[in-house]
């Protein structure tokens, strides 16, 4: 089933959409539009399967101190780099990243 949740004409932050209930929808493309809006944050900290695509390597960057158990992936990130992390993150049983759908 397909459906599109629309924010509340005056929600600053993704905490302030109810449907959300504080995370983000499984099996989703998620365009927020906003920045600054939390949304990647919340994506990060969901702790559920998430391949997150960003505009700019800038905001990889900018992620990456805050949150040590990501992998960015822009120019210089080898494949076997991102099989590696992978197979780490299997044998931990919290992956950060899928990519089904994507091959």
């Amino acid at each position: 089933m397909n459906s599109i949740i629309t924010a509340p004409s005056d929600a600053l932050h993704v905490q302030q959409i109810p449907e959300l209930d504080n995370k983000l929808p499984e099996n989703c493309i998620f365009n927020k539009g906003k920045t600054g809006c939390g949304a990647t944050t919340l994506a990060i900290e969901n702790r559920i399967s998430t391949l997150i695509a960003v505009p700019t390597v800038n905001l990889i960057k900018n992620k990456l101190p805050e949150h040590a158990d990501l992998l960015g992936v822009y120019g210089g990130v080898s494949n076997q780099e991102i099989y590696n992390r992978q197979n780490q993150m299997r044998r931990n049983s919290e992956p950060d990243a899928t990519f089904r759908g994507l091959s």
